[in-house]
């Protein structure tokens, strides 16, 4: 006999995306500041109007949250998020058919909630005592690396989306020149950001998939007189976008609220499709008869045999109750029966048909 097995996804559920947003504290932010707290919150409500299943928490980019972290922790609070249990039952919403309320995976570590978003205050003390440093990119990085984070904020099959705001230049790992002269910086060689376990491979390797990791440098473009105030030319941050499959757009020349529109347009394109994982038939197969048909696109003119291989095949799972039956984006669809896994490119993804011929338990097979 052979069972149709439907497409992982014929519907969408939200895009998941889960928005770093690292907010420069230097002094000459003094004059875009005013500006953001009603640009920036204006943004989320685009964030919420699109409907994404989106979590955004908003950190320092300043040099005394690391030079003196007991008073100036990178505590990076979640202001705002969707689908989140942290809601109250009246006010929530589930993010796909059949979501539980209850669901650990839907919520977030209390500790890391804020109430409501706060720009954090220019750091004017902080920025003249250190000389003009800004640890934008090595704040955001070992956010993204602490284990609450990883484990309570960021999720395995969203998108992480890194943003900074800044008319300033990243000093993380640069060495200030000598007192009263006018030599530049020293930075590290670019393979230090570029190489093997650099600075891009580590923020990559925060997720599974490089292509679920997106950087955006809303920066100055040039070393000028930004908004009334000076700025330095973000190179390290455009250069990070560049790499990690981001945008870069100049903040002196385009209002707070473009920039973030440019962001948000970008990130909507990186919804993913439904992935299935388990095929379900309705009686109990002679494992030794079971043949797998792949219809890759949902065209049944072009067949594809899956292996048995627990790699880049299909193995039989016996009778199972209640088990999800599409693995991503997330978790869903749960069925009873009989039951054959599929792993690595043989999952179903999107469109995709497969078919599974097999004869029932007590039969032979003819071949």
């Amino acid at each position: 006999m052979t069972s149709r097995q439907s497409a992982a996804g014929t519907t969408t559920i939200p895009a998941k995306v889960d928005v770093v947003f690292g907010m420069s504290q230097n002094t000459s932010m003094l004059n875009i500041a005013p500006g953001l707290t009603s640009e920036i919150p204006q943004f989320l409500q685009n964030l919420e109007s699109t409907g994404w299943n989106y979590r955004f928490v908003g950190i320092p980019l300043g040099a005394t949250a690391i030079n003196t972290p007991t008073l100036f922790p990178i505590t990076g609070k979640v202001s705002v998020s969707r689908f989140d249990n942290n809601t109250p039952l009246a006010n929530w919403l589930p993010p796909y058919p059949g979501a539980s309320y209850t669901d650990p995976l839907l919520g977030i570590m209390s500790s890391l909630v804020a109430p409501a978003f706060t720009y954090p205050v220019p750091d004017y003390y902080g920025a003249q005592t250190n000389l003009g440093i800004e640890y934008g990119l090595r704040n955001q990085l070992e956010f993204v690396s602490r284990t609450d984070v990883g484990t309570h904020f960021l999720r395995s099959d969203a998108v992480m989306a890194i943003v900074t705001l800044s008319n300033g230049e990243d000093r993380s790992w640069a060495s200030a020149p000598a007192a009263g002269t006018a030599n530049p910086w020293i930075y590290p060689s670019n393979s230090y950001y570029t190489g093997s376990g650099g600075v891009y491979d580590q923020i990559k390797n925060i997720k599974v998939s490089p292509s679920l990791v997106k950087y955006y440098s809303l920066v100055a473009h040039n070393n000028r007189n930004c908004r009334g105030l000076g700025s330095w030319s973000g190179i390290y941050y455009e250069q990070h976008a560049r790499a990690l499959n981001g945008k870069s757009v100049d903040i002196c020349t385009v209002s707070i609220a473009n920039a973030l529109t440019t962001v948000a347009n970008d990130i909507q394109g990186t919804a993913l499709p439904f992935r299935r994982n388990f095929l379900v038939i309705a009686t109990e197969p002679n494992p030794s008869t079971i043949q797998v048909t792949k219809f890759p696109g949902g065209n049944t003119g072009s067949p594809v045999t899956i292996p048995q291989d627990a790699a880049n095949g299909w193995t039989y799972a016996g009778y199972l109750t209640n088990q999800y039956t599409i693995d991503s984006p997330i978790q869903m669809d749960q069925k009873t029966g009989y039951m054959i896994e599929l792993h690595g490119t043989a999952r179903l993804n999107g469109s995709d048909l497969a078919d599974v011929t097999y004869q029932n338990t007590g039969t032979v097979s003819s071949h």
